[in-house]
């Protein structure tokens, strides 16, 4: 899984280092699992679930899926769910 997020990193050009939060929750839910990020304000959290669908895609070979990320604008939490369709 680490080494499929290294290639989609690079090919997806993000231009700077995922975090180890990042790492391992795009690793989670890649693996088809839920998420239940608290991570402070700016800290990258909607990386993770941008990467997800990605993974899921190659790793799980799923092209269909919703992935699902909710973050209210007063408190730094994320719930992000990836549903295959």
């Amino acid at each position: 899984m680490e080494e499929e997020l290294d290639r989609l990193v690079t090919e997806l050009n993000i231009p700077y280092e995922l975090t180890e939060f990042q790492r391992i929750g795009a690793c989670v839910l890649g693996s088809g699992k839920s998420l239940f990020l608290i991570v402070p304000t700016g800290e990258g959290k909607l990386t993770v679930g941008l990467l997800a669908p990605h993974l899921l895609h190659r790793v799980r070979n799923q092209p269909n899926g919703v992935a699902i990320i909710t973050q209210p604008l007063t408190i730094a939490y994320c719930v992000i769910d990836v549903c295959p369709i």
